[in-house]
């Protein structure tokens, strides 16, 4: 995978999380992805939590945002939600 390319991609996008999506870098690479995009890009990622933009690039290529999100789910599906606010 060309980081560069992917960079470039990056660089300018309105929409970084759906840029990140279709851009197909691993999760893995994602520090390296950031080093090669340009200051504004790369501030603008370094400025979300990196776990969340390793679960867009997760769900990009096909997989479970999280290795447990599966177990997380069950365990939402499974309990009673309470109102924050109640009338």
């Amino acid at each position: 995978m060309d980081l560069t390319a992917c960079a470039a991609d990056l660089n300018g996008a309105a929409d970084l999380y759906a840029a990140l999506r279709q851009s197909g870098v691993a999760a893995s690479a994602l520090p390296e992805l950031i080093a090669a995009c340009d200051g504004e890009t790369r501030a603008r990622l370094l400025s979300v939590d990196q776990g969340l933009l390793r679960a867009v690039l997760r769900r990009g290529a096909g997989l479970a945002a999280t290795e447990a999100e599966a177990q997380v789910r069950r365990f939402l599906t499974g309990i009673r939600a309470a109102p924050l606010f109640r009338p």
